[in-house]
């Protein structure tokens, strides 16, 4: 089912998915003022129940969990499958895979698990993932079962999961792990993936985990990366563009960017960059503009630095890249 990939040029495509996006409808988020989401994110990075507030305002506030948008991630979920299936340097079935930013749900590792991988580490700097959800998970693709899915998760997880999640799907979750120092062993893994994470963590702190993911990956080993560019706060507030939090100077902007909801506003030519200074090659790449995109950002004045980019890579709001270990 691989094929080679080797030797293919950079794509850059801009797309325009029909539609103007809002973002309340993309996400299946409740509607709400992004400065009161703010502030409930100041509560919950607070120490002691922040994390528990955290988990029921998401579940009953936004009601972004469990996930209302389970056939948008399987949507993700497949596209990494295929470009993993076309570049990897051996077949998925005899591949290593390691995830960083796994979530609430491992939505992504139980996938893969039905497309055919057999050894997963998934880990995230915090422990987010519950039993019920993942429980959801495995519900939705008994009932939503893709042609591509050779197998199912078929037996739902007690509420101390990880040893059934290893032995039953062949998932190693390992919580409060930092992607930038995994001590897991060199040349490890021949796949890598990540899922809208990126945009979370600091510029600062990238260098580290892409040289981890250098030493992780074994000799023509590659990573599949979606990123999100847009301001998470339109996610819940149709009053915003996805280009609201350009318009704020690095230091207005730290005011409304706790550590819980952290958003670098990176784009998509920043990644690349970052990549390749990284010592990867970059085998595909995929930037979109949602319909609209260039007229929704001419309603913002950036702020430097964004006022020097070109508008036509301001406007890009997600993208994907496919990287090979140099």
């Amino acid at each position: 089912m691989k094929t080679s990939g080797r030797g293919r040029a950079t794509q850059l495509i801009f797309a325009s998915p029909g539609g103007r996006p809002r973002p309340g409808e993309t996400t299946g988020e409740g509607v709400i003022n992004w400065r009161l989401k703010w502030l409930g994110f100041e509560l919950f990075s607070l120490p002691g129940l922040g994390r528990r507030l955290y988990y029921l305002f998401q579940r009953y506030v936004t009601r972004s969990i469990p996930r209302p948008d389970m056939d948008h991630a399987l949507e993700l979920s497949l596209g990494h499958f295929q470009r993993m299936e076309r570049f990897s340097p051996v077949p998925l079935e005899q591949a290593r895979h390691f995830e960083f930013g796994a979530g609430w749900d491992l939505f992504n590792n139980l996938c893969l698990y039905g497309l055919g991988l057999n050894q997963q580490v998934s880990i995230d700097i915090s422990c987010l993932a519950r039993h019920d959800l993942i429980n959801a998970v495995i519900a939705y693709l008994q009932d939503h079962r893709p042609a591509e899915m050779a197998r199912l998760p078929e037996k739902p997880l007690p509420p101390d999961f990880a040893g059934p999640l290893r032995e039953l799907y062949g998932i190693d979750y390992r919580p409060f792990c930092d992607a930038g120092a995994t001590g897991l062993e060199p040349a490890s893994v021949e796949v890598i993936t990540t899922t809208n994470t990126l945009e979370h963590i600091p510029a600062h702190a990238l260098p580290a985990i892409l040289a981890e993911c250098h030493r992780l990956l074994a000799p023509g080993g590659v990573m599949s990366m979606k990123i999100d560019y847009s301001d998470h706060y339109s996610h819940a507030d149709p009053n915003l563009t996805p280009y609201n939090f350009l318009r704020f100077r690095e230091e207005q902007w730290s005011r409304y960017n706790p550590a819980i909801h952290y958003q670098n506003r990176l784009r998509h030519r920043d990644f690349r960059r970052l990549f390749r200074e990284a010592g990867f090659e970059v085998l595909q790449e995929r930037a979109v503009i949602p319909e609209h995109g260039l007229e929704m950002l001419a309603t913002v004045n950036p702020a430097p630095p964004f006022a020097d980019y070109p508008p036509r890579e301001l406007a890009v709001t997600s993208g994907w890249f496919v990287l090979r270990r140099g």
